[in-house]
C-alpha cells in the first residue's frame, strides 16, 4: 500500500494529538461534540494504519484511524480545539 505525503502529513498531526491528548471536536450527526483524544492501539501487528483511537468526552469514544483521518481531512474533526 503506497502511503501519500499528504496522508503521512495527516497521520503525523494526529499521533502529535494523542501524545499530547489535546482538545478535539468533531460533527455527529447533528451535533458537535467535543473531548480530549487520549491514545491509540495499534495491537499486535503495531500497524498505525490499523489502531484505534480513544477520546474521552461526556463518553468515551473509540474510532479507528481511518475515520480519525477521514474526518480531519474533510474538515469534520478539529485537532487541539480551543474555543
Amino acid at each position: 500500500m503506497i502511503i501519500t505525503a499528504s496522508e503521512v502529513r495527516a497521520l503525523a498531526r494526529v499521533l502529535d494529538a494523542c501524545d499530547r491528548e489535546v482538545p478535539v471536536t468533531w460533527e455527529s450527526g447533528n451535533a458537535v461534540i467535543t473531548g480530549v483524544i487520549r491514545h491509540l492501539h495499534t495491537g499486535p501487528r503495531e500497524d498505525v494504519r490499523e489502531a484505534t483511537v480513544r477520546i474521552s468526552g461526556t463518553f468515551e469514544f473509540t474510532f479507528p484511524m481511518a475515520k480519525v483521518l477521514e474526518m480531519v481531512a474533510d474538515g469534520t474533526m478539529a485537532l487541539d480545539y480551543r474555543p
